[in-house]
């Protein structure tokens, strides 16, 4: 069975949206605008929408993530909460903050369909002016992204590929392409090229996670130079710089592991790579 991810966004005007329906009390679900990203509002509401998943590994562990946001303050605090198959899942969150946070569900498989409810209580105020939510994203708990069968494909300088864990783009400066490499095998390579020649300054490549992680491990093959990788939060913030050691002889296979500590994440990688390299075997943990 392939890897399930799903992202819901709120972009159409009116259900369904990526299979998400109304709930018996999802009239009052209106779509807003924020700086050009869209969401949805609601009031004083309980069944607000469902969907079934289909596709899902029986056994695999699954996060469920929601952006939320208060509109105002009130004398009741909001709490949302998912149920699956009609069970509650075990987090109950109180909305406090009038800007936007990341709530997080976990959910373990029985098999390959289950219904997901989001359900909400506690919230008054005027016509869709309680309660903000965007971008219910559904992946597992623990991922191994081999790149395989995916079509081959490189990506120039300026450009990105994006995939379902991530997405890859290239510098803009010249020099170089990346994409997928075909290897024969049970999995593929994520390949760092220069077109002509090393140039003077690093190969840049940098991969957007799909979610926020607190691990992430891969191995980098490297030929004759030495490599940077950097990993970066969510707000832009450099967490950990690992340093590759320039080859003696022969390719060497570097496995790079960070685990972000305390309340921090992963969201993103930066490789710099001094020689044409080849990425593979990532896992991810999410947050």
């Amino acid at each position: 069975m392939g890897l399930f991810i799903e992202h819901t966004g709120f972009e159409i005007p009116e259900d369904p949206w990526n299979g998400w329906e109304r709930g018996p009390d999802g009239s009052k679900l209106i779509i807003n605008r924020d700086h050009g990203n869209h969401f949805v509002s609601f009031d004083n509401t309980s069944r607000l929408l469902n969907k079934t998943l289909t596709g899902l590994e029986p056994g695999e562990t699954y996060r469920v993530s929601l952006r939320v946001k208060r509109h105002h303050d009130n004398l009741l605090t909001p709490t949302l909460w998912f149920e699956l198959d009609g069970e509650p899942l075990e987090e109950r969150f109180e909305v406090r903050d009038q800007h936007w946070q990341t709530l997080r569900w976990t959910f373990q498989a029985a098999r390959a369909e289950h219904r997901l409810e989001l359900l909400g209580h506690g919230i008054t105020g005027e016509l869709a002016d309680g309660l903000g939510f965007d971008d219910i994203r559904i992946y597992p708990k623990q991922t191994a992204e081999r790149f395989y069968g995916y079509p081959n494909q490189y990506i120039s300088n300026g450009q990105s590929l994006p995939l379902p864990t991530m997405t890859v783009s290239l510098q803009a400066e010249p020099g170089g392409r990346t994409g997928i490499l075909p290897t024969g095998n049970d999995y593929q390579y994520l390949s760092i090229h220069y077109v002509d020649g090393a140039p003077a300054s690093p190969l840049q490549v940098n991969i957007s996670l799909a979610w926020l992680c607190e691990k992430v491990r891969f191995e980098w093959r490297s030929r004759n130079e030495r490599g940077e990788v950097r990993f970066y939060d969510a707000q832009g913030i450099l967490q950990n710089t690992q340093t590759l050691p320039r080859p003696s002889g022969n390719a060497v296979n570097n496995w790079i592991e960070y685990a972000a500590p305390g309340h921090t994440d992963i969201a993103r990688i930066e490789v710099n790579a001094n020689d044409s390299s080849l990425l593979a075997y990532f896992t991810l943990w999410s947050l």
